[in-house]
């Protein structure tokens, strides 16, 4: 082996959360952070945004360590809303304790006609971190 390959450190990256923005043609514009991705859509933490059912938004984000940027458009297949004792774990997404009652807001959406190319870069994502098998 040659001395440069024993030298070289690789750093590892946490996959998930992913940091992603949406609009709409309303001018409706927010951000969440991905906590799962597929190849057909992804569930998101939204904080306090509201969606609802069949809404529909552009989605922007950068696949991490590839650096492939993805933008395509989605639409809300099903919410899941949960309000969260303080008192338990995990915090705010900004670190801070949580105090009063939390609300926990997670949306699952789809792409609208997915192209091929953005398919396969996802898998490619998902193959790497060990998500899905070769």
């Amino acid at each position: 082996m040659s001395e440069a390959k024993q030298n070289v450190q690789v750093r590892r990256v946490q996959p998930y959360p992913i940091f992603t923005n949406f609009d709409n043609q309303n001018g409706k514009a927010f951000a969440g952070n991905i906590v799962k991705l597929t190849p057909h859509g992804f569930l998101v933490e939204l904080n306090e945004t509201v969606v609802r059912t069949s809404e529909k938004y552009q989605v922007r984000f950068e696949i991490p360590v590839m650096g492939k940027e993805v933008e395509a458009p989605t639409h809300v297949v099903k919410t899941y809303d949960q309000f969260r004792d303080p008192t338990q774990p995990p915090v705010k997404p900004d670190g801070t304790p949580a105090t009063g009652s939390v609300a926990v807001r997670l949306a699952e959406f789809h792409f609208v006609n997915p192209d091929g190319r953005m398919r396969d870069n996802i898998k490619k994502f998902l193959v790497a971190i060990g998500q899905v098998p070769r």
